[in-house]
């Protein structure tokens, strides 16, 4: 028997492939990073605008089946968003100043036009010009209910939502996240839950030039830089907001010294993903445990927060 005639036995003797179409569940929504997927389905130079689009729109349609979604909101960050005053809260390092000058794809421009004009039926544009697309998410989430809310977000800022099912990128996996839940782990071992916000509070961010507490203490006695796996382990036995809250400010008291609550409160205030209507600057407030003995001193330190960024605002002409 020749290759040709094995191959075609072998197919012959193949059970059959069937694939079952997740059901459509009347009402939930697919709420989509329009930010990055511009990124993603841009391609490169050889890319042309047309199979840009393309490409972005079958992503779209395969997520929101995936997802089992009857409807999918497109949410982008408007030109010139004051993005939640991050850039006022942020005194340690300048906010996304990494960002500033860099390349984008010959096609990000092209096809952000595209998504912000879209009329069809395919999805709806939102464009948040108060906050980041990341919290207009987190906002839009809120006023759903759970089964009735899918996030499709690559960026890992998203891993802190609860009260929503999260939808992998990559692979399509629908990971339920309950409201309030602390430490929930997909298939792959991504962590979603509070526990992310407490860690990135410790590690920093650094795609957006956030850095967190900078170093901690190490079991030498050292005080050492605090990437992603030091806070990992530093939090590891922690199982809710309030032991987190504890751990966390115990390292930022340590870094600081009587400094901590303000050095704190700006870093909650850069990473958290405001779930509130007004995108307020001390929606982080809602994780504060109620009765830590360092609850007074942070929600002082959020006081100034507000009222700094609420100067600056003032300042600014004609807003």
């Amino acid at each position: 028997m020749n290759v040709a005639d094995a191959i075609a036995a072998a197919v012959a003797d193949a059970a059959p492939i069937t694939f079952t179409a997740p059901a459509i569940v009347p009402g939930r929504y697919l709420l989509v990073d329009g930010d990055y997927a511009a990124y993603f389905c841009s391609g490169n130079n050889e890319t042309t605008i047309g199979d840009a689009r393309t490409r972005f729109m079958q992503k779209l349609d395969d997520m929101r089946i995936a997802g089992g979604c009857e409807i999918v909101v497109l949410h982008l960050t408007a030109p010139g968003s004051h993005k939640g005053w991050r850039y006022v809260i942020a005194t340690e390092t300048p906010y996304q100043e990494q960002r500033s000058g860099s390349q984008r794809p010959k096609n990000w421009e092209a096809l952000r036009d595209f998504m912000e004009s879209y009329k069809g039926l395919a999805f709806k544009p939102k464009i948040w010009g108060t906050r980041e697309a990341d919290d207009g998410i987190c906002y839009h989430k809120q006023v759903l209910a759970m089964d009735k809310a899918v996030i499709a977000m690559k960026d890992k800022d998203s891993q802190m939502f609860t009260g929503c099912i999260h939808l992998d990128w990559n692979t399509y996996e629908l990971i339920p996240v309950e409201e309030g839940a602390y430490e929930v782990e997909s298939s792959t071992g991504t962590m979603y839950g509070h526990k992310w916000f407490w860690i990135q509070l410790l590690a920093g961010d650094a795609a957006d030039h956030i850095p967190g507490v900078g170093q901690i203490l190490s079991h030498t006695g050292k005080m050492i830089n605090c990437g992603m796996a030091r806070a990992k382990d530093a939090l590891c036995m922690s199982t809710g907001n309030e032991d987190a809250f504890d751990i966390v400010v115990k390292h930022y008291a340590r870094r600081h010294g009587v400094t901590w609550p303000d050095r704190l409160v700006e870093q909650m205030g850069l990473l958290w993903m405001r779930q509130d209507k007004d995108a307020l600057v001390d929606d982080f407030l809602r994780v504060v445990p109620k009765d830590s003995a360092y609850t007074q001193p942070v929600t002082e330190a959020a006081g100034r927060l507000v009222a700094r960024v609420q100067e600056a605002i003032d300042n600014v002409p004609n807003y």
